[in-house]
């Protein structure tokens, strides 16, 4: 059998993107643990802690029956949705609440994968991706009839290995990431309602706060230095890790974007970065500011240096294996003002759909 090439920090090789070569993503090494430990946090000021992990008043269990392969989330009460956006709306709730009951089950201490581990997990994406769902110990598939997705869940408590969401064909090439949900505050329900518009292929978000087991008058600090083995953005041993290396192979034509935010409650301002990639970065800054009628999408690093996610180990990882990232950092001000205006939000995914290449995206 051939060895499979360890994924190392590079940058790309400059090949053209649309006929990517052909790669095996190799398993974590226990090695890159040590190695990203002491990585430093997004180059960014985070919103102050929100959404601090909440004890869940009954097992997820209550939520979603579970199988031995592929489970069932469905809800009672989603089952008679009417068609069209109601449906549609009833589908975003299934999924939502699905993730939600994920995220609030009472968290346990952080479990960082063996080599092993984290490669069972990786191999379970991928062959998810091609339509075999197979769990690997200690996780199940949730299957949200409504939505037409599964979620790769933990089986018991929240350890942290995060939420992994793939929709069954047809599906948009586009990966969508928020690695930091309950610190950057707005990030989960954006992530749900772009990952819904854009009929994008997976979601992926986190079950653990960044700083999880940190005292709370130091949380915000110790998130914002990003050296907490719970930041999944900025540890690559991690099951979050691994589902990202299974999206590079399985998906070789798709665009991750991973959305953040930062701390800045005066401007609505985004800062947009391929971090190194051969990521669309200028034409997603483009159509945002063509849509919302005003230059608020700064380019990394044209026009600003900081914000670019170069420390991101999922940006690393896209690098090497020559796969296209967009690092999309939002202002406290502007993932306010789209929490509260489905107008601006329904501006904002079209503007991302045509920076991606996604002409139609969903109403």
């Amino acid at each position: 059998m051939q060895q499979r090439k360890p994924i190392l920090d590079g940058t790309q090789t400059g090949s053209s993107l649309g006929k990517p070569a052909p790669r095996v993503i190799a398993p974590l090494a226990l090695a890159c643990a040590v190695a990203t430990a002491a990585a430093p946090a997004c180059d960014k000021g985070a919103p102050a802690p929100v959404e601090a992990p909440a004890q869940a008043s009954s097992p997820l269990a209550q939520t979603a029956k579970r199988l031995p392969a592929v489970t069932s989330a469905a809800s009672a009460s989603a089952s008679g949705a009417a068609a069209g956006d109601a449906g549609a709306a009833s589908e975003a709730r299934s999924l939502r609440k699905t993730l939600n009951a994920l995220r609030r089950t009472e968290a346990q201490a952080f479990h960082q994968p063996d080599a092993k581990q984290a490669a069972a997990y990786r191999d379970a994406v991928v062959r998810a991706l091609s339509q075999s769902p197979a769990a690997p110990a200690g996780f199940s598939w949730l299957d949200v009839s409504e939505a037409g997705v599964r979620v790769l869940a933990e089986q018991e408590n929240n350890s942290g290995a995060g939420a992994v969401v793939v929709r069954s064909a047809p599906r948009s090439p586009v990966v969508i990431q928020a690695p930091h949900t309950f610190f950057d505050s707005g990030t989960l329900p954006l992530a749900i309602e772009l990952f819904d518009r854009l009929n994008a292929s997976v979601l992926m978000i986190n079950t653990q706060h960044r700083a999880h087991g940190v005292a709370d008058a130091q949380r915000a600090e110790r998130a914002r230095a990003g050296k907490e083995v719970t930041d999944v953005a900025h540890n690559a041993m991690s099951y979050y890790q691994a589902a990202h290396e299974a999206c590079l192979e399985a998906l070789p034509q798709a665009v991750v974007v991973q959305i953040h935010g930062y701390r800045n409650g005066k401007e609505r301002r985004a800062v947009v970065s391929a971090a190194g990639t051969n990521g669309p970065a200028k034409e997603v800054a483009r159509e945002i500011n063509e849509a919302l009628g005003e230059p608020i999408a700064r380019l990394y690093p044209d026009e600003v240096q900081v914000l670019g996610g170069m420390t991101n180990v999922q940006a690393r990882a896209s690098r090497t294996e020559n796969r296209r990232f967009v690092h999309l950092e939002l202002s406290t001000a502007l993932r306010k003002s789209l929490a509260d205006d489905q107008a601006l939000r329904d501006k904002f995914a079209r503007a991302l759909a045509k920076g991606l290449g996604i002409t139609t995206p969903n109403p």
